[in-house]
């Protein structure tokens, strides 16, 4: 197998019919991708990203409750556990991968 590189720049393998990623650009890759997700937003903003969401949602579920008389209480851990995650688990696996929350 020889190393190549795709227009893109990332390291490939030319195995066979097909091309196979190094990990080293598998890595690159998901590091990119996770800045795309975060956002370049620091852990400061994220919580107060969190807590902002976590606000509308409360009012969200009073509103349906005394206005539409619709009880959504059930959807409401399921929402936080995955907005928490949404805004804190790119942040989290990027501070791992870079050492920075943000990933600069």
């Amino acid at each position: 197998m020889r190393a190549t590189s795709n227009p893109r720049g990332l390291g490939v393998q030319q195995a066979g019919r097909g091309y196979r990623r190094t990990g080293q650009a598998r890595d690159r890759m998901m590091e990119q991708k996770l800045r795309e997700i975060n956002g370049g937003r620091t852990l400061l903003m994220n919580a107060g990203a969190f807590f902002c969401v976590v606000a509308m949602l409360g009012i969200a579920n009073l509103i349906c409750r005394f206005v539409l008389h619709t009880d959504v209480v059930f959807l409401m851990p399921w929402l936080l556990a995955a907005t928490g995650l949404f805004f804190f688990l790119p942040a989290l696996m990027l501070w791992l991968m870079t050492g920075k929350p943000s990933g600069s």
